[in-house]
């Protein structure tokens, strides 16, 4: 009798909570004026990562109590902004039978006298929880909201079938199976259980679905809602996350490749360190980014590259510029330029400036023109600018107006330094995919030289046209359906170009899908070749 694959069913575990709460008695103290309450409290943080404490209030301690109010009064109108009312929260810590909970220090509440009603609501913005007397830490977990892949298709890993932090245990294959048997079991595996692994520090490491994937990501298409689809777990290789620390803040990182890669927006409410048995060591309440529901091209094809989120995970984490500013701001700007609820001109002005990162980042937003001549050329042109300006001068000395005086002097000054120090959107381009390797330059001067452009500029002039279009005069002026399209294949390889400008910086080595229509699969970022027809760059 043929085996039925079906009959293996994963036995969910229950250790990820999608809303922490926590009991206990609370402290907070108060700055101005001075004061401390306390009572019983109740700490509720929601799959979003939103905070809010309530607290009972059973004392009040201050100097003078009986004008001891959160709201206006208690301080000048100047400083009533100051942490979202007159009177700072300073602390916050809430005791619990298993840790302690403490407030950020940016805490934000509504501000009202404490005699209109028996509690309060305080809401930190950032928070932790940290276990009594617990281990030291070996794995961190963060919890992903809107991470959905599609289709999610992974791969099933043996290694780790006994993982401490799976969500889901599946039984061992019965003995005695025929090799076709054992063929279907392994496909039903690999489509139920299917984990994007990564390796971190040597471990391998893992994302995974929620046990009730299917309908949470229904919910969300449906409602444009947010919730936890996955959680990511990982060797805790720091042992904290502190908001100061940009550096530390990795999941701010993963988050945004990977609202890049599956083209919807990832975020997580929180992040948890447990120890080699799996229990809770900390928990860091930091809203990692928590956007709804919203749609875009995603880089990766997950029909084509099962196990690409994960490879790309991967990367992301042991990059060298990992938690480098530059980088998080060039990927944000990467994921608005796929926005296709946005205007062309709000996409076209996300990529010019996650270009002018990058190439601020790597010294390229400055260009000395002459030095990319030849000696002769520069010593000819040297000479020419330097006549202009002794001309210039000569009009200057005998111009007895005042106000055209100093326009000439200025024209002057501009022609003698022309071939020095100039800031160009096309040739920072330029320099940067050079930079990298890519020969997109090489090609569409190529192709501009046999096909001009309508306006009659090379590659990196026909960039900064369109820059100045988009950012300057704030829209593309075009009369006709082609001057259109002309402007739709800029846009498109110059987004194609700044993906894998992104991918390149943090090693991805793998495929992605090419924003030029028609949308296609490249099998490397180092698609691009001298010889590249420059119809595949979308400019037939």
């Amino acid at each position: 009798m043929e085996f039925d694959p079906t009959t293996l069913v994963a036995t969910p575990k229950h250790w990820l909570e999608t809303r922490a709460h926590y009991e206990g008695a609370a402290r907070a103290e108060f700055t101005s004026p001075p004061g401390v309450i306390e009572g019983p409290a109740t700490v509720c943080v929601n799959s979003a990562g939103r905070c809010r404490v309530r607290i009972k209030i059973e004392k009040i301690d201050a100097p003078d109590d009986k004008n001891f109010v959160l709201g206006s009064g208690s301080a000048p109108l100047g400083t009533h902004l100051v942490n979202g009312m007159s009177n700072p929260c300073r602390s916050l810590t809430v005791k619990t039978d298993a840790g302690v909970f403490t407030g950020g220090d940016r805490i934000i509440h509504d501000g009202m006298p404490f005699g209109m009603r028996p509690d309060v609501e305080l809401r930190p913005l950032q928070s932790r929880f940290e276990v009594m007397a617990a281990t030291p830490a070996k794995y961190w977990v963060l919890p992903l909201i809107n991470f959905m892949p599609d289709p999610w298709k992974g791969e099933f890993f043996l290694q780790l079938t006994d993982h401490p932090l799976r969500l889901a245990s599946w039984p061992a294959l019965p003995d005695g199976l025929s090799e076709h048997d054992q063929l279907m079991a392994s496909v039903h595996l690999h489509s139920r259980a299917g984990l994007y692994t990564f390796v971190l520090n040597g471990e391998p490491s893992f994302i995974e679905r929620m046990p009730n994937y299917e309908a949470r990501a229904k919910r969300v298409r449906r409602d444009r809602s947010r919730r936890i689809t996955a959680v990511m777990v990982g060797p805790a290789h720091v042992q904290n996350v502190e908001w100061s620390d940009f550096a530390s803040l990795f999941p701010l990182d993963i988050l945004s490749m990977l609202t890049l890669a599956t083209g919807t927006t990832v975020g997580a409410p929180w992040i948890e360190f447990r120890d080699e048995k799996g229990s809770l060591v900390r928990r860091v309440h930091i809203c990692f980014g928590a956007g709804r529901y919203e749609k875009s091209t995603p880089a990766i094809d997950c029909h084509m590259v099962g196990n690409g989120p994960g490879y790309l995970t991967g990367k992301v984490l042991t990059a060298a510029d990992r938690g480098q500013k530059y980088l998080r701001v060039a990927m944000n700007h990467a994921r608005g330029a796929s926005n296709q609820n946005t205007t062309l001109e709000s996409r076209f002005i996300s990529l010019c400036r996650g270009f002018e990162t990058l190439c601020r980042h790597h010294g390229f937003i400055k260009q000395d023109l002459s030095l990319r001549l030849e000696p002769a050329q520069q010593t000819e042109l040297k000479a020419i600018l330097e006549e202009a300006a002794a001309k210039i001068r000569k009009m200057q000395m005998v111009e007895t107006d005042p106000g055209r005086k100093a326009v000439l002097e200025t024209i002057g000054s501009r022609a003698q330094n022309a071939g020095q120090t100039e800031k160009s959107f096309g040739l920072a381009v330029a320099d940067l995919a050079q930079k990298f390797g890519f020969h997109d330059a090489l090609v569409l001067d190529a192709h501009f030289a046999v096909h001009p452009h309508p306006t009659g500029r090379t590659w990196p002039g026909v960039l900064a046209f369109y820059r100045a279009a988009a950012t300057h005069d704030a829209y593309f002026d075009w009369n006709q359906r082609e001057d259109l399209y002309t402007i739709l294949r800029v846009r498109d390889h110059l987004h194609d170009l700044l993906l894998r400008v992104l991918f390149k910086t943090i090693g991805y080595d793998g495929p992605y899908q090419s924003p030029i229509p028609p949308l296609m699969q490249r099998d490397s970022v180092d698609w691009v070749t001298p010889t590249t027809p420059p119809g595949l760059l979308g400019f037939a």
